[in-house]
């Protein structure tokens, strides 16, 4: 009595499978064969072929050589740059110019004058006058030169650096690049025509003036 499967039926059907496998087998591999010819003959696959030499081409290793060499030839142009303008910020501080005119200061010499301010006064005598009064002299002239009673008023333009003699007290030296302001001396009852003479030195105007009794 047979079961559930019959073995002879199963070999049998095993047997006829495996005849037909075989015989499929060589039929597909008929037809492969024969399309890969067809392939060949007609051009398939040679894109495959193609890109894959388009993808194993060095082409990104040749462009990074110049970029390489490029910060060398620089180099010497950021070491030498600082040497060329060195001179030029050792000569600029030596000149050195006063922020004012003349004019405007014969007007801060009135208003020191009239205020009192010591240390504005004695600060802006010319170096000439400190050498023939002594600094203690025309610290003293500074202290007792306010004047409430009078005042400069400029008159006109200044005139054209020149030679100035600088004379109190029967001594005289001559100071060059002078300028000569134009000034009248203002009072409740008089007006005196005269000039202030100023030169710059150190950035600064300075005036003259007769501090006392000259040294030695």
């Amino acid at each position: 009595m047979r079961g559930f499967w019959d073995n002879a039926a199963v070999s049998d059907s095993f047997a006829s499978g495996q005849r037909l496998g075989a015989l499929s087998l060589v039929v597909l591999g008929v037809v492969v064969g024969a399309v890969g010819v067809a392939g060949s003959v007609a051009g398939w696959g040679a894109s495959a072929t193609k890109v894959y030499l388009a993808a194993a081409s060095p082409a990104p290793t040749t462009s990074t050589l110049p970029t390489a060499s490029r910060p060398s030839t620089s180099a010497p142009l950021a070491v030498t740059s600082p040497s060329t303008s060195a001179p030029a910020t050792v000569t600029t501080p030596s000149t050195s110019l006063p922020t004012s005119t003349p004019a405007q200061f014969v007007g801060e010499l009135d208003r020191a004058l009239t205020k009192g301010d010591v240390a504005f006064l004695y600060a802006r005598l010319h170096p000439a006058v400190i050498s023939r009064y002594g600094a203690a002299q025309c610290r003293v002239w500074a202290g007792r030169a306010k004047d409430t009673t009078s005042r400069f008023v400029v008159r006109g333009a200044a005139g054209a650096p020149a030679d100035y003699s600088y004379t109190t007290d029967s001594k005289t030296t001559v100071i060059h690049a002078v300028v000569a302001v134009p000034v009248d001396r203002v009072s409740a009852t008089s007006t005196v025509r005269t000039a202030v003479h100023t030169v710059a030195v150190d950035g600064t105007f300075r005036f003259f003036t007769d501090c006392g009794t000259p040294l030695g």
